[in-house]
């Protein structure tokens, strides 16, 4: 019989519950303006999805801001999109509707893919934090 396996089970249990309070049911809403063009509405969907994922990859549970839930943390992300950059703002509301905090991240440069998935990566780092 193995003396330590008791002791590293115990262990990896103890990490996992750590793990597990930083997760957390998140409630995305985009708001904005309705009357965006077609090449920005691709964009914001092509964002939403990459947040969505990102959330979902970090372990989080990721539901529509629509569907009953009485202890979502909802995002209520923007996006804008000019000749500068594309920018994201997000605000963090909490279950009891406490405003958590609000982060704003900005990138620029060509290749809008990858500075779109940079952008939504370093907005939930900054969503984490709050």
């Amino acid at each position: 019989m193995l003396k330590g396996a008791p002791l590293a089970l115990l262990a990896v249990l103890l990490s996992t519950a750590a793990h597990a309070e930083d997760l957390h049911l998140y409630a995305v809403s985009w708001s904005g303006d309705a009357q965006r063009s077609v090449a920005t509405r691709a964009i914001l969907e092509q964002a939403d999805a990459q947040l969505r994922a990102e959330l979902a990859r970090r372990g989080n549970r990721v539901v529509n801001a629509g569907e009953p839930t009485a202890n979502a943390i909802v995002l209520m992300p923007t996006l804008e999109v000019d000749s500068n950059g594309t920018t994201i703002s997000m605000v963090k509301v909490g279950a009891d509707r406490s405003l958590l905090g609000s982060v704003k991240a900005k990138v620029g440069g060509p290749h809008r893919d990858a500075k779109l998935r940079r952008l939504i990566q370093r907005a939930v780092d900054e969503v984490a934090r709050l």
